[in-house]
């Protein structure tokens, strides 16, 4: 009998019917116990009135703004309602959102500190590498189809036939092969480019001569002939220039500072107790991957 039941209880019809048993019975004991009350204050209006003019970009009306209150009221009913039946609990998206709430809460602070030039100045100085214009590379490129379906040989035939004399010239295989016509030319940081085409062939870029065709040069499409026309390396940017970068790392750092010190005053205030039995069984400690 046990077992039959336990296999009912598995199925999505009968589970849907006790959900909807138990909200009937929710319902029923506040029909006949006092009215639970929904206040909606001067604060509330003005949260709806504000978050209807963000949305919208102008103030509501008084129709607008009485039909968000009444879908208000609404969502506030059924969020009570799903309390009362414990629906947040064992939810791990509803679990993960109050964690992340109460993470925003207690760092809520952050916005009101800015840093010094000094600390500024010394966190461009701890990592020069990291605030530094990306190098960039100017070229032309022809593209000779599918690597794997004869785009190298093609592209290999047309290098060859160029001799050494006409290898110098920008223009000379423009008429042989079909192009990436809109960007056959282009200048452009290293993560552009390896956007467009891949980091292989932005990588294959800096070990190119400047000034003739090379190649072939895969990419995400297949082979290309590349000419470089010119390449300037990675290079630091000054203070100003990395400002943005720089206070972004700065209130990133001091936040996780502040997640840091919050986990330590939290760990003091809680003991933890770990059932070593079922840890061992679910992954023995000699298990290796």
């Amino acid at each position: 009998m046990t077992g039959r039941f336990a296999r009912a209880l598995r199925e999505p019809l009968v589970r849907f019917l006790l959900l909807a048993a138990a909200i009937f019975a929710v319902g029923g004991r506040g029909e006949r116990g006092p009215a639970r009350e929904i206040r909606i204050g001067a604060g509330e209006i003005a949260a709806l009135a504000e978050g209807w003019r963000a949305q919208h970009g102008t103030a509501p009306t008084r129709a607008q703004l009485e039909a968000a209150i009444a879908l208000h009221v609404d969502e506030e009913m059924r969020y009570r309602e799903a309390l009362a039946l414990g629906l947040d609990r064992d939810d791990t998206i509803v679990r993960r959102r109050l964690v992340q709430k109460y993470e925003f809460l207690m760092g809520a602070g952050d916005g009101e500190a800015a840093p010094s030039e000094e600390d500024l100045r010394a966190l461009h100085e701890s990592d020069p590498s990291r605030y530094a214009a990306p190098a960039r590379a100017s070229f032309c490129q022809v593209f000779f189809g599918d690597a794997g379906a004869g785009g190298y040989a093609r592209a290999r035939e047309a290098l060859s036939a160029l001799g050494e004399e006409a290898k110098g010239e920008e223009g000379a295989l423009v008429d042989t092969a079909s192009l990436l016509d809109t960007e056959r030319c282009m200048a452009a940081d290293e993560d552009a480019i390896a956007r467009r085409f891949g980091r292989h062939f932005g990588a294959s870029l800096a070990a190119l001569p400047a000034g003739e065709w090379s190649g072939p040069v895969e990419s995400g499409f297949g082979a290309h002939l590349v000419y470089l026309r010119s390449r300037a390396p990675a290079a630091p940017l000054s203070l100003a220039r990395a400002r943005e970068r720089l206070l972004e790392d700065w209130t990133e750092a001091r936040r996780a500072r502040r997640r840091a010190a919050m986990g330590q005053a939290l760990e003091a205030q809680y003991r933890v107790r770990i059932d070593a039995a079922a840890l061992e069984s679910a992954a023995p400690a000699n298990d290796v991957p």
